[in-house]
């Protein structure tokens, strides 16, 4: 796992934007790569890659995305660690079992929020369906009434 080696705000120099709502209120940052449709995300503790998904809410509705860069996700961690922004949890064994067992706290409890978005979504896909045959089929029981 990486984590970053700097305050979170240092990413906002390689064009990271600050999250919106709880996330922002907390030091996070984001940026979506369109080369992947990837989402790297920065907290004060934890560098994450996550897939881009429009309804998160972590991303703003505007996104923070430039979309004639050709870099690739990779390239850009690869700029970050070149940066001395990042580096692997593996290599800060002076950290203490707290730091270790708080980061994977941060890491699960952001893999459950990005599951908890995508069934959301899903339900939001699913009623719209259902409203939109719903609405289809009145129109057409009032298109077969005129006739």
């Amino acid at each position: 796992m990486l984590i970053p080696k700097v305050k979170a705000k240092e990413f906002e120099k390689f064009g990271f934007k600050k999250c919106k709502g709880e996330y922002g209120k907390n030091g996070c940052y984001y940026l979506c790569v369109a080369r992947g449709i990837k989402m790297l995300f920065v907290s004060p503790i934890i560098f994450d890659v996550n897939d881009w998904k429009d309804d998160d809410p972590r991303i703003h509705k505007d996104v923070n995305c430039r979309y004639r860069d050709h870099r690739t996700y990779l390239d850009i961690i690869y700029e970050l660690i070149k940066a001395d922004m990042l580096e692997s949890d593996l290599v800060k064994v002076g950290g203490t079992a707290e730091e270790r067992s708080e980061r994977q706290c941060f890491k699960s409890k952001t893999t459950m929020e990005n599951k908890l978005v995508d069934e959301i979504a899903e339900e939001l896909k699913a009623e719209r369906v259902a409203t939109t045959s719903k609405a289809h089929e009145h129109i057409m029981r009032r298109f077969m009434k005129k006739e």
